[in-house]
């Protein structure tokens, strides 16, 4: 279920950049999914192995060890985050050449593509979240923080693509805020 809510990101920003924004615009949000889906897998590659240990360590009771292992999950995520924003938002018009989109669509693919690359940092430190949490059988919680997270990009879409005129720019901020929403609930509930 988490997953699938996950998945309501992208949804969410082409339905909204459809109706009001323009047809090329919305292709860009379909056409960068699968990068922004290669990136997120591999954001929650390490929290499943992260889940693993952590939940070997919180059975056996070894908790400094796992506070410990938390907290290099942690800083691994943070780099691997920021490496991939960084490495991703350079190379975002060579990934989209690549993958062949030219003219208004290469254009607006990489403006979209690049602001939800800033959002990485705020969704792989969630997954870490995702992973205490899910170590210590509290997985409805983490599916609750997603939804909330869900349905403020769902909100804040149609202010920042109608209302401030944003446009296709709007959706990836909007989608972006919505992940530092999640971090900050993910926060509140992990300490």
């Amino acid at each position: 279920i988490n997953n699938f809510i996950h998945t309501l990101y992208n949804l969410a920003d082409g339905f909204f950049v459809a109706r009001g924004v323009g047809s090329v615009e919305f292709a860009a949000t379909s056409f960068v999914s699968p990068v922004i889906m290669f990136f997120n897998a591999l954001g929650r590659g390490i929290a499943v192995a992260g889940t693993a240990i952590l939940s070997q360590l919180v059975g056996a009771s070894k908790y400094e060890e796992a506070n410990k292992y938390t907290s290099q999950l942690l800083v691994i995520s943070l780099l691997f985050s920021i490496c991939f924003t960084i490495i991703g938002y350079w190379l975002s018009p060579i990934i989209i050449g690549w993958m062949g989109a030219g003219e208004d669509l290469a254009y607006y693919s990489n403006l979209y593509l690049r602001i939800c690359f800033l959002g990485f940092p705020f969704i792989f430190v969630f997954f870490v979240f995702n992973s205490i949490l899910a170590s210590q059988g509290y997985t409805m919680v983490s599916t609750t923080l997603s939804a909330i997270s869900a349905l403020a990009n769902i909100v804040l879409d149609p202010i920042f693509i109608y209302i401030f005129k944003w446009g296709l720019r709007g959706a990836a901020i909007a989608t972006v805020l919505s992940q530092f929403i999640l971090v900050i609930g993910g926060i509140y509930v992990v300490r």
